[in-house]
């Protein structure tokens, strides 16, 4: 009788772990033009992030990724090449899909950790705090946190607006040109004869552009508006 007993209550958890289980997945698509989405991002081949969720809060969604293995810290490794990935997956599916209610939202992708820092955020919408500004689902061109070990790896994202980064090595910065619609950058750097040397080559290259630097070495360089 205990044993049957034992084993009533250890059905009776297994199917309530399941019901959670099976909650918690569903929420993830639980709305209705995320779906698709959904299951894109959860099939993707992505190198360093797992898709997690698709959060609605207020007027944005939020698209959440976790490091795959939570033992490996994000300035161990380059996430650009998932981040242009996740974007093009994204902005593809909505090309085809132009009914789809997530055209014309904004929309915020999280690489991070559940409850841990830091995060990476990557949007499609720049003024926070606007109601009314439109933005565009195409245009993924936002990066606030970006955290890499060389700062090279981002050659890969093309027409980016905005930029924060943190990177242990500027070890290339001749891409930077061709980020013809730049209107800010922010990077944080180690201290290095060669990270020095590559910073005064971004100053000549944006000499018309407002430039900022504190002795945490950070340097901000901002598009003048006329």
């Amino acid at each position: 009788m205990k044993v049957r007993n034992v084993l009533k209550v250890f059905c009776v958890a297994l199917i309530i772990l399941t019901f959670f289980f099976l909650v918690h997945k569903s929420s993830l698509t639980s709305i209705g033009y995320c779906k698709e989405i959904a299951n894109i991002l959860d099939n993707a081949k992505l190198e360093c992030y797992l898709f997690r969720d698709i959060v609605h809060e207020g007027n944005a969604f939020i698209v959440h990724f976790d490091i795959k293995n939570k033992y490996i810290h994000t300035y161990d490794f380059d996430c650009a090449d998932d981040v242009v990935t996740v974007k093009k997956l994204i902005t593809d599916y909505l090309k085809q899909h132009p009914s789809n209610e997530l055209n014309g939202r904004k929309i915020f992708l999280c690489f991070g950790m559940e409850n841990i820092a830091p995060v990476s955020w990557v949007t499609n919408y720049i003024d926070y705090d606007s109601q009314n500004e439109p933005c565009s689902a195409n245009d993924f061109n936002y990066y606030d946190g970006l955290i890499v070990k060389n700062l090279s790896s981002l050659e890969k994202l093309e027409s980016v607006k905005r930029l924060s980064v943190y990177t242990d090595n500027i070890d290339y910065v001749q891409f930077l040109q061709n980020w013809d619609k730049l209107e800010y950058l922010e990077i944080r750097y180690d201290r290095s004869e060669e990270n020095e040397a590559q910073k005064e080559a971004i100053l000549e290259m944006f000499d018309t552009y407002s430039v900022t630097e504190n002795s945490d070495h950070v340097l901000k360089v901002e598009k003048n508006t006329v």
